[in-house]
C-alpha cells in the first residue's frame, strides 16, 4: 500500500514538475553568482507547487526544493526569520572578527520534496531540510543548507543537495516569490495574453 501511495504521489509531483513555469530567479553569490529558478504549477482549486532550484553534486544537476502550496506560507515565514537572525549574526561575527564557526539556526523550515533529475526524475518526499550559519576561514558567512536525499522508492539513488545563501538580497529574491497572490497573478496575467487571441 505504501508503494502504491508513493508511486501515485510520484506521477503527481512529476506531472507537475512537467507543467511547472519560471515565475522568477534568484543567485547564489557561492557559486560564483549563478541564477537558479522558481518555479510554480499554475494554481487549480487554490492548490499549486512552488519549486526553488538549488545546487546538487555537479553543476549540471538540475534539483528542486518542491514546497506545497499548503507550506508556502510556513516556509517563508521561516526564512526571513533564518534571514534576519543570518543578518545579525553576520553582523556581530564581522565586528569580533571570527572565523571557522558553525551555528544552527534555532528555526525550522517545514518538510519539503527534494526532485532531482539523472536519467529520470527521482523523488525524496517529506524531508526536513536544516539551516546552519557558517562563517568559512576567510571570515565570510552564509546560510547553508546540506543534506543527502535518498529517493524514496530507490534508496541506492541519492543526491546532495546544496543551499547557500550570503546576501540579504539572495534571500529577499527568493521571499518576494514565496506569496500565493504573486503566484495567482503570474498565471492570470499569462491567462489574459492568451486570451487576446480568440
Amino acid at each position: 500500500m505504501k508503494k502504491i501511495f508513493i508511486l501515485l504521489f510520484a506521477i503527481g509531483v512529476c506531472g507537475n514538475l512537467f507543467s511547472e513555469e519560471k515565475i522568477g530567479s534568484y543567485a547564489m553569490s557561492y557559486f560564483d553568482g549563478r541564477s537558479f529558478e522558481i518555479q510554480a504549477s499554475e494554481p487549480k482549486n487554490n492548490k499549486f507547487n512552488l519549486y526553488i532550484q538549488v545546487g546538487g553534486e555537479h553543476k549540471s544537476d538540475r534539483v528542486m526544493l518542491n514546497i506545497e502550496s499548503k507550506d508556502l506560507l510556513a516556509f517563508k515565514d521561516a526564512l526571513t526569520q533564518i534571514r534576519d537572525k543570518f543578518l545579525e549574526w553576520k553582523k556581530t561575527a564581522i565586528e569580533n572578527n571570527v572565523k571557522d564557526i558553525t551555528k544552527d539556526f534555532p528555526i525550522s523550515f517545514p518538510r519539503v520534496t527534494i526532485a532531482w533529475y539523472g536519467s529520470k526524475w527521482w523523488f525524496a518526499f517529506n524531508q526536513r531540510i536544516e539551516p546552519t550559519f557558517f562563517v568559512f576561514k576567510d571570515g565570510t558567512c552564509a546560510m547553508v543548507v546540506y543534506t543527502k536525499a535518498k529517493s524514496s522508492n530507490n534508496e541506492y539513488i541519492d543526491q546532495e543537495v546544496y543551499w547557500v545563501l550570503q546576501e540579504e538580497s539572495e534571500f529577499n529574491d527568493i521571499i518576494r516569490f514565496l506569496d500565493e497572490n504573486v503566484i495567482i497573478e503570474h498565471f492570470k496575467a499569462k491567462s489574459s495574453q492568451t486570451d487576446l487571441f480568440n
